[in-house]
């Protein structure tokens, strides 16, 4: 299923708090969990089958997103993956 990524960098001047960031997100109808990898941890290639945000609270992620490369992530920046649904024009 095509998806749509964009990638919004943090612009304030200090990062916001964990809860801050989780309240943000549930009021834009996201499901909220927070976790965290070890250094170095890497996942196998895989799509999602519903929209999802990365929102960093602290340290980086590295992200190959088909399509446009590695995205380096950093606290208080985020990512968004949203499906497009392909639907028949009729």
């Amino acid at each position: 299923m095509p998806q749509e990524h964009r990638v919004e960098k943090w612009t304030g001047s200090s990062v916001p708090s964990a809860a801050e960031l989780k309240r943000m997100m549930e009021d834009e109808g996201f499901r909220v969990f927070q976790w965290s990898d070890p250094p170095g941890a890497t996942y196998s290639p895989h799509v999602h089958s519903d929209d999802q945000s990365h929102w960093i609270v602290s340290g980086t992620l590295e992200l190959d997103v088909t399509g446009h490369g590695t995205v380096r992530l950093e606290a208080g920046d985020r990512d968004l993956c949203r499906r497009i649904l392909n639907t028949p024009q009729g």
